[in-house]
């Protein structure tokens, strides 16, 4: 471990874990220690061991999985790492799903240096994390005009504890927000001035990819990329499938999903297994004309928007898609769609989607050739902050949660 690090905290644990708030920090984790800063992260874990429930924090250091430990056997962990002069130079809060706000207020107390808040999705705001009301469709409510009458999720218990997580480290927290469109719905939501919320993107775009922009006359490619849930839109997407009737038109479902429709090919993609690139380099070869990404809340990033305009994959979207739709405004690589209705129309249509990608290889635009992460990371951790205050060492304290640990071990085995 090297002797400056980086201290942060999510809701699971990315070195097993999918998602872009995983694909996030490992790529951190990894920027990070090459340049000689080590990653000590910690996420929250609750277990139902029969009729007892379990409580802990799991720890990794680096890409290591160093086991679980209540929060005063992480502060445990923490001085140890002081004792070998290692010093903390920026705390990293990527997600506040599970986690015990009173016990992460006391550990990230032990550092004397800035905080940065990541803002992957609105879980911060509002326990429906995808602003879906009830789960099942965007929510508009603003500044905290639901109720529990109208949505079940509706607690403001829940983001009481989280406000008060962001007041109580407000003179050193600053917000992240990968997009324009998330800040200003964070902001709008939140309460939290503009000025406290800085925009740095996932991801930077280099170079230009021209291939992938075949002939559509006898065969049209269309694939959903991603995760099979509800908020991505694949329900959506199920409709479309089975009421397209356009001859010319071949679905694909590209990631790990097991689900399978009729008249869909499945491409198997992970970036955990294949790499951070995955999701381009198979809608390059399998030469995908259109991608459709109808989620259904406001997206903050979207990873699948960039891999496939990569690719360049028209992209087929609806309004409340959030950075999604913003990005195929900005880019004119696609069509924004008011109902689910109007894409089945368009699709059937001869002169819909067909003509779009003629008139849009005419122009001459083209997606990124690559796509690297963004390194403006490091120059927010540049030259560290004060050092850590001194910790004590927790020693009447349980520090480990052995059966805890044998559990979780035991189930990330199988």
């Amino acid at each position: 471990m090297y002797k400056k690090y980086i201290f942060s905290c999510s809701c699971g644990n990315y070195l097993y874990a999918n998602g872009g708030t995983n694909k996030v920090i490992r790529a951190h984790q990894k920027m990070l220690y090459e340049q000689e800063l080590s990653y000590v992260f910690i996420f929250p874990v609750r277990k139902q061991i029969g009729k007892l429930t379990a409580y802990g924090w799991g720890l990794n250091i680096d890409r290591r999985f160093a086991g679980l430990f209540s929060a005063r056997g992480i502060v445990a962990k923490l001085y140890e790492l002081q004792k070998q002069e290692c010093e903390c130079i920026q705390i990293h809060i990527h997600h506040l799903l599970k986690a015990n706000i009173r016990e992460l207020i006391k550990i990230t107390d032990l550092f004397d240096c800035s905080m940065k808040f990541y803002l992957h999705d609105y879980y911060s705001v509002c326990k429906q994390g995808n602003l879906l009301l009830n789960g099942e469709r965007f929510c508009k409510a603003q500044n905290g005009l639901c109720s529990k009458k109208e949505c079940r999720y509706c607690d403001e218990t829940y983001v009481t504890q989280n406000l008060a997580f962001f007041k109580h480290n407000r003179h050193r927290l600053e917000f992240i927000a990968p997009s324009e469109s998330v800040k200003r719905q964070w902001a709008s939501l939140s309460g939290a001035p503009l000025d406290k919320i800085r925009v740095v993107l996932h991801q930077t775009l280099k170079g230009e990819y021209k291939e992938n922009k075949d002939d559509t006359d006898t065969e049209i490619r269309i694939a959903f990329p991603g995760t099979q849930t509800a908020n991505k839109g694949w329900n959506e997407w199920k409709t479309i499938v089975a009421r397209t009737d356009n001859p010319k038109i071949r679905f694909y479902y590209f990631g790990i999903g097991t689900e399978r429709l009729k008249n869909v090919e499945n491409i198997s993609v992970s970036f955990q297994r294949d790499g951070d690139d995955a999701m381009t380099r198979a809608l390059r070869k399998h030469k995908i004309h259109a991608v459709y990404l109808g989620s259904i809340w406001p997206e903050t990033y979207a990873y699948t928007y960039y891999e496939a305009y990569a690719a360049n994959c028209y992209v087929l979207t609806n309004s409340v898609s959030g950075n999604v739709a913003c990005a195929v405004s900005q880019n004119q690589n696609g069509r924004v769609f008011e109902k689910t209705e109007e894409i089945i129309e368009y699709l059937n249509r001869e002169s819909g989607l067909q003509k779009d990608l003629r008139d849009w290889y005419s122009r001459g635009q083209y997606g990124p050739m690559e796509l690297e992460e963004n390194r403006y990371l490091l120059k927010m951790v540049k030259g560290g902050e004060k050092n850590a205050k001194q910790i004590s060492d927790g020693r009447r304290f349980p520090r480990r949660k052995i059966v805890l640990e044998l559990f979780y071990r035991f189930r990330k085995m199988r």
